[in-house]
């Protein structure tokens, strides 16, 4: 665990001015974004959305951020040589990254009960899956896993991409093993969990009140397709996360 906390700060010294750069200038943007419908009149709702779809660019750059560190520690000869495993290398962007994640949902939630109160809206974001506690849970697991995931499987890539001897063949090789391995898992999803055409994501169910004008929403999150597919997903990542610690300690002996 000290090794883990070592590499952890050497991480997050090496990239805090660029992170600190781009949470400055994104909360700049979402002030100006709270206050535009009072000084410049703009459509709440029209605004709101784009606040809304505004924080899918910092939990992108969250996962380029985990990648990025990923690839450059593995590529730095000096980094190489730390006494650590190879595991330890691969944990620490994923478990920095892993804390913005869970941080940022927070944020968002907060960043709308702000909204509501500046300009008078009745937004509640979380209304279709917070009618009970452990639907609100399974969101924020699934949320986080799938990106999670993603980030392995990227990182699997990378270091099959660094462990070729062939330079040229490697980018290549390592592009084709990360659609690969989405294309296996997908087929393995619907072998195993699609038994009536659903594809294991949420199930959104609505229901109508014509009268009132009115549209109601129930999130499904706790289904044997979702919740299969997330522990098969699982299981592919802890065999990828051994298959790279066996690459990386391969490196740093050659």
């Amino acid at each position: 665990m000290n090794n883990l906390l070592k590499i952890m700060k050497y991480d997050w010294k090496r990239n805090s001015v660029a992170f600190t750069t781009f949470t400055a200038v994104f909360a700049i943007v979402q002030l100006f974004l709270l206050f535009s419908h009072s000084l410049l009149n703009w459509n709440a709702n029209i605004v709101y959305i784009f606040s809304s779809v505004g924080f899918m660019v910092p939990v992108s750059m969250i996962v380029v951020f985990m990648c990025r560190t990923y690839a450059a520690n593995i590529s730095s000869y000096s980094r190489r040589l730390i006494p650590v495993s190879g595991g330890w290398t691969i944990a620490s962007p994923l478990v920095l990254g892993a804390i913005a994640l869970i941080i940022l949902p927070f944020v968002f939630y907060g960043y709308s009960e702000l909204y509501n109160a500046v300009t008078g809206s009745s937004f509640h974001v979380l209304n279709p899956i917070a009618d009970s506690l452990s639907n609100l849970a399974a969101a924020l697991i699934i949320y986080f896993w799938t990106l999670l995931f993603l980030t392995i499987a990227i990182q699997f890539s990378i270091t099959l991409a660094k462990s070729v001897s062939i330079k040229k063949l490697g980018p290549w090789l390592g592009i084709a093993a990360f659609f690969v391995i989405q294309m296996v898992v997908s087929w393995m999803d619907k072998l195993l969990f699609d038994n009536n055409g659903n594809n294991g994501s949420f199930n959104f169910v609505a229901e109508t009140d014509s009268a009132a004008n009115v549209i109601s929403y129930q999130v499904e999150l706790w289904s044997t397709q979702l919740w299969g597919s997330a522990i098969m997903q699982a299981v592919v990542a802890a065999i990828m996360f051994y298959a790279m610690v066996k690459m990386l300690n391969k490196r740093v002996q050659l």
